[in-house]
């Protein structure tokens, strides 16, 4: 009897500590096995996950720059966690990077800040939202934007301005002509064009103030930060994958002296 009560007395603890201390934080790694909690459903579809191996490498082809949130501009004491931190919960990748004040070197709370598109011209291709918010896979209410790539089937050498010079025209025969509203003026224009592999992903978001289908243009608010989904508390967690997947965003974000291992050595 007294070997039972020993084991229920441990059982409780385990099962309390499950439910204080919750599942891991969002990450990549492991993110298809992860299942509805209780109360709580799964739409949209996450990024995948990358490869540790391209840390701190500047990408050329990535068309997202900029800081992703109007708060303390290229203040590298707000990111939290950074891209495959080996400080993360073991099991799990850390697909992108966190900008919050969980330090407390950073009086201002990142609750309710804006979030803003990094692209020039974006398509969002996912913005999901509920309240109360959904689990998502983890990601809470969340805004995902694609990137265009010009297409032209026809490239024709040619004097253009009769100077002499021979350029490329590209003579189009548009098999992708995208009605949309390009500069947000209300009017429709063609777009000869399609979405390109490029993608950035904001999570645990408070609010979502643009559509799935919307154009959006560098600065752009989509939303503002919170900590829906799994998350331990007010963040921005912010991903770009490209056609070989996640890539480390912290290069993209065009700001001086970003120092990978020196953000992991004091528990980003």
């Amino acid at each position: 009897m007294k070997k039972l009560l020993i084991f229920l007395v441990v059982l409780m603890i385990l099962l309390a500590c499950g439910l204080l201390f919750g599942a891991p934080q969002f990450g990549g790694t492991g993110l298809a096995g992860l299942q509805d909690i209780v109360g709580f459903g799964n739409n949209g579809i996450p990024p995948g996950g990358g490869s540790c191996d391209n840390v701190g490498q500047v990408n050329e082809e990535t068309p997202f720059h900029g800081w992703p949130v109007e708060y303390r501009n290229c203040d590298w004491a707000v990111i939290s966690a950074y891209y495959c931190t080996p400080n993360y919960f073991v099991g799990y990748t850390h697909w992108g990077i966190d900008l919050s004040n969980y330090w407390g070197d950073v009086p201002e709370s990142i609750h309710g800040v804006p979030i803003v598109s990094t692209i020039d011209l974006g398509l969002v291709k996912q913005a999901v939202f509920s309240s109360p918010a959904q689990f998502n896979y983890g990601m809470g209410n969340f805004v995902q934007v694609v990137s265009f790539e010009p297409f032209c089937e026809v490239d024709i050498d040619q004097d253009l301005d009769g100077d002499g010079i021979v350029g490329d025209y590209c003579g189009l025969v548009c098999e992708n002509d995208l009605e949309l509203d390009l500069d947000g003026d209300g009017e429709i224009t063609d777009y000869c064009g399609e979405e390109s592999p490029w993608k950035a992903t904001y999570m645990h978001l408070l609010d979502v103030t643009v559509s799935a289908g919307q154009i959006v243009h560098a600065g752009d608010v989509m939303g503002h930060v919170n900590s829906t989904g799994n998350s331990t508390g007010d963040h921005l967690h912010y991903q770009i994958n490209g056609p070989e997947g996640a890539i480390d965003p912290g290069p993209t974000f065009d700001c001086p002296g970003y120092d990978w291992e020196a953000g992991v050595a004091i528990g980003g």
